[in-house]
């Protein structure tokens, strides 16, 4: 039946006209609080990627629209794969955000800040939350260069600052990705798009919609 909705036709005249056959992959409802929108996802062969229609309203007069799902296993195949694109994009952000995460034992080098001059290297060696500013971390490093003067202290004393004055010492960032993770990326991503279905296509945010992989 695909989607079912009233529309205005040239002569002025409404009728019923279903259109999308085949292609709705999902209804859902959407309550507000005084009435509700009910929205079909439905795939664009044209665009290659699904969209999103509202084909009925409590706010208006559309008790006879509806819509049924009723996409082909063809056009399942092909939501798949736009999805577990979007996924494995997501799993490779994840990766590498990880990569770049301050965390003991890791090399830094600091960015930014006052205390500690911009550039010293060094390993991290103690992480707690910042007591001067709740939800922010600090950090202590060891400077690896004894020949880098850390502002008024000696050059081989330890350090705190800011971990958003740090960043990952690019010299170590590829020793802290996970390779492995990598490599069942595109496994992992077409699992969940089948699993998660178009759920998780309405779980992702308008950032990963667009998400190049």
């Amino acid at each position: 039946m695909a989607i079912t909705m009233v529309e205005r036709q040239e002569d002025g005249a409404y009728h019923q006209v279903t259109s999308r056959e085949g292609l709705v992959l999902g209804i859902y409802e959407q309550n507000m609080r005084d009435d509700s929108d009910f929205h079909a996802i439905y795939w664009n062969p044209e665009k290659k990627e699904p969209r999103d229609i509202v084909y009925a309203t409590t706010r208006g007069w559309t008790y006879d629209n509806h819509a049924t799902v009723d996409a082909t296993p063809e056009v399942w195949s092909e939501f798949h794969g736009f999805l577990a694109g979007r996924l494995k994009a997501l799993i490779f952000d994840d990766i590498w955000r990880e990569a770049r995460a301050i965390t003991v034992g890791r090399q830094v080098i600091v960015v930014k800040g006052r205390k500690v001059s911009k550039g010293v290297k060094g390993r991290v060696f103690w992480e707690r939350e910042d007591s001067y500013n709740p939800g922010k971390r600090r950090i202590g490093i060891e400077p690896n260069a004894p020949e880098i003067r850390v502002m008024d202290k000696m050059p081989d004393e330890r350090v705190f600052i800011s971990s958003e004055n740090v960043e990952i010492d690019p010299e170590y960032l590829f020793d802290y990705v996970d390779y492995d993770r990598i490599a069942k990326a595109d496994e992992q991503a077409k699992a969940e798009a089948i699993t998660g279905g178009v759920a998780r296509y309405r779980g992702l945010s308008a950032v990963a919609m667009t998400a190049p992989y």
